[in-house]
């Protein structure tokens, strides 16, 4: 783990630590999720080509026109799949977000039984959902893994929080930010997040109040826990809020992964 400096304020961690020694990785990693609620972390085992032909494919889809997008777009699903533009507002706020985003589901081609709403093909971009998914099912495995050392931090079994996840409707947004975009301070309702952003405009408050801005350095990716991770340990991996600011004059795309827990895991 990185010593914390006043350009790298939230700790990065190498997964390949795991392995070599899990208890000291579980220790460090579970007190910078109690103490930051935001990690950073590299070699995460994806791809940067999977992660750059998402990113392109998207990239492609934003360009388009609003009304080649708003074909995409499902307020019967409450936008949980597809297109949307400004029209989320967070807790608190009387004016929505200035963003755009694509939500993604799983594949109902491989998990039939799912029950969120099929992800459309994008008729103008025939690899959208081949390259989207490819992006969304590495997430997926790499959940798992960021969730052990979690669990062993909490004293339980590595598999503990895997187990309350790995039937759970989990979400990918592509999102967005036009210069001056914004999305308001706020906190997650996953479980954990995994959030792709190399950009600057992203801001954590930490636990004394203080707002740090983070960026991901090439490689890496950027982790924060959700309400749900908060409801299963008491509130020891209390969320933190973070808020989104574009002060440049280029947009702002990010890629983020919603892991949530299964639909039949009770919070009491």
């Amino acid at each position: 783990m990185t010593k914390k400096t006043s350009l790298d304020s939230i700790p990065v961690f190498d997964l390949n630590d795991f392995e070599k020694d899990k208890e000291k990785f579980a220790r460090e990693f579970g007190q910078a999720f109690h103490d930051y609620g935001f990690v950073r972390i590299k070699n995460h085992g994806i791809d940067e080509s999977t992660i750059e032909d998402a990113e392109d494919v998207i990239r492609k889809f934003f360009q388009m026109d609003d009304d080649k997008k708003t074909k995409y777009s499902f307020p019967e699903h409450q936008y949980q799949v597809g297109f949307t533009k400004n029209n989320e507002m967070a807790n608190g706020q009387t004016k929505a977000d200035l963003k755009e985003y694509f939500m993604v589901c799983r594949d109902k081609r491989r998990e039939a039984d799912v029950k969120t709403p099929e992800t459309p093909e994008i008729d103008e971009l025939p690899k959208f959902r081949e390259d989207t998914y490819s992006l969304y099912y590495e997430f997926n495995k790499l959940v798992s893994k960021v969730l052990k050392p979690l669990a062993m931090h909490m004293g339980e079994q590595e598999d503990w929080f895997e187990k309350r996840n790995d039937k759970s409707e989990d979400m990918m947004r592509m999102i967005h930010y036009p210069s001056g975009g914004n999305a308001a301070s706020h906190t997650d309702m996953s479980l954990l997040t995994i959030l792709r952003a190399e950009k600057p405009g992203l801001f954590v408050t930490t636990r004394t109040g203080e707002e740090l801005e983070v960026t991901a350095k090439p490689g890496e990716l950027i982790l924060n826990g959700g309400k749900a991770l908060a409801a299963l340990t008491n509130n020891y991996f209390k969320p933190s809020y973070h808020r989104v600011d574009v002060k440049s004059k280029a947009p702002r795309q990010t890629i983020v992964y919603f892991a949530h827990i299964n639909s039949d895991c009770m919070l009491d």
